[in-house]
C-alpha cells in the first residue's frame, strides 16, 4: 500500500501551523512538525510505502505538490485541513 501524507500548499505563501484541530499562523520564522500526521503515522504497517509531502515546509505551491502526488502515485492520501482566521 502507498500512502501519502499531505501539509497542502496554498495560492500564497504562509506558514501555516495544522494542528490537532485548528491552524493558526506562525509569528516567527519556524514551523512545528505536523503533530497529527506524526501521531498517525506510527498506526501504519511497516510493510506500507510512506511518504511525508509538508508543502509548508518545503515552500511548494500548489502546482509543485501535485507534480510530487502524480510522481508518488499514492494509493491513499491524509491531507491536512484546518480553518485560519
Amino acid at each position: 500500500m502507498k500512502l501519502q501524507f499531505i501539509n497542502p500548499a496554498l495560492k500564497s505563501y504562509r506558514k501555516i501551523i495544522r494542528n490537532f484541530d485548528c491552524g493558526t499562523e506562525s509569528k516567527g520564522n519556524y514551523l512545528y512538525q505536523p503533530y497529527d500526521m506524526l501521531m498517525l503515522s506510527s498506526q501504519i504497517p511497516r510493510e506500507w510505502n510512506i511518504d511525508i509531502l509538508d508543502c509548508i515546509s518545503e515552500k511548494l505551491n500548489p502546482d509543485e505538490m501535485f507534480e510530487r502526488i502524480n510522481l508518488f502515485k499514492p494509493e491513499v492520501i491524509i491531507y491536512a485541513m484546518a480553518q485560519s482566521t
